[in-house]
This record gives C-alpha cells, sequence and structure tokens, in this order.
C-alpha cells in the first residue's frame, strides 16, 4: 500500500494506510514526505584496473560500510543518527565505479562527504577495530566456501576453480588474494585510488 502526500508528516491522518488484501509477507506501507536528501558519491577506478587491487577495493568498500560495526555506517547511522541508510559498493568493469550511497536527513549531505572522507583517511591510517577487519574477511571467506561447495554439489567445482584460476589478463586466486589481504594492502589500494579523489 502507497500513499504519498506532498509536505504531510507521517503521523497525519490522511496518511494513514488502507487495509490491503495481499499475504503478510508482502504487506508494505511507504511514506514519501520528501523530507530526506539523497546522496550518491562516485569515484570511477581505471579499467585496467588489477583483478587483485579490485577485489581489495571490494573489501574496502565492505570496511566502509557493510555493517553496524563498519566506519561510515557506525559513524552517520549508529552515533549521529544522521542517514536512514549508508552503503558502499563497487560496480563491475569494463567501467569500475565506486558508489557511496546514503538517504540522509535533509541538510546532512556535505557531513555525508566529509565523513566520508575521514573514513577513507582512517583506512589509509589503519584506525579501524580487528573485529571489523576480521568480521569483513571473514564473510568473503564464507563466501567463496559456498561457492566451491555450491560447485561440488553440481560437480562442477573444477569448472569454478578454473574460472578462479584464469583471467583475460592475470591469474587470480581469490583464496589467495583474501589469505594475504592486510591493513597493508588495504592501505595501499585506498590511497591509490580514494584518497583525494
Amino acid at each position: 500500500v502507497e500513499k504519498s502526500w506532498l509536505g504531510q508528516a507521517p503521523s497525519s491522518e490522511s496518511l494513514r494506510p488502507l487495509p490491503a488484501i495481499t499475504p503478510q509477507r508482502i504487506r508494505a506501507v511507504h511514506y514519501d514526505a520528501h523530507e530526506s536528501d539523497e546522496v550518491e558519491i562516485y569515484t570511477s577506478l581505471p579499467p585496467t584496473i588489477s583483478l587483485r587491487d579490485e577485489y581489495l577495493m571490494s573489501i574496502v568498500c565492505d570496511l566502509l560500510a557493510s555493517g553496524p560495526f563498519a566506519l561510515l555506517y557506525q559513524r552517520l547511522r549508529t552515533e549521529l543518527g544522521a542517514v536512514y541508510n549508508i552503503r558502499v559498493s563497487l560496480t563491475s568493469p569494463p567501467e569500475p565505479i565506486i558508489i557511496c550511497y546514503a538517504n540522509t536527513q535533509r541538510g546532512n549531505m556535505q557531513l555525508v562527504e566529509d565523513e566520508y572522507r575521514l573514513a577513507v583517511g582512517k583506512i589509509v591510517a589503519g584506525e579501524y577495530s580487528d573485529e571489523l577487519f576480521d568480521s569483513v574477511i571473514n564473510q568473503y571467506r564464507k563466501q567463496l566456501i559456498r561457492e566451491k561447495e555450491h560447485a561440488s554439489l553440481h560437480g562442477c567445482l573444477s569448472n569454478l576453480e578454473d574460472i578462479w584460476l584464469s583471467g583475460d589478463t592475470e591469474t587470480i586466486n581469490p583464496f589467495q588474494i583474501i589469505n594475504e589481504a592486510n591493513r597493508d594492502s588495504l592501505a595501499q589500494v585506498t590511497t591509490q585510488y580514494l584518497l583525494d579523489k
């Protein structure tokens, strides 16, 4: 059920949701009072970025905003309550772009930009908790293990490993990248692709 009224607060009598005859699991009520701003910060990466650096940059994106303990989420959502949601993602080649998206309260756009720059600086300086680093790395490791299990169940594990170990331009093994990832390597790629961009 969706009702949209310009300039009326959700507590307004006219915005009460109408009953809907739908299964409970897909029922939703959406209020659009036009009281929030959307912020998107784009950083283009070179098309020639190596697969290793691209993989490391996806880890950096998760350090920034993958969950409650991520740098931007913790600062902007938990501490300041300035955003409704925030995410940082890396698009696929041929034009890889890092996009920081936030839905924020009216007037907080500059705050999001400033905190984004500060969080990038923290990754370069290694000023984030071991718990955050370990949780992000472990999520990647679990995802790779799930992919191997799924491929093994379908009898195509060798095909998956061939895909992992071959690329158009270089050999890449995601497990090796994850195992070798550390604060220094993440700081290096962050400095190269995000700092002062």
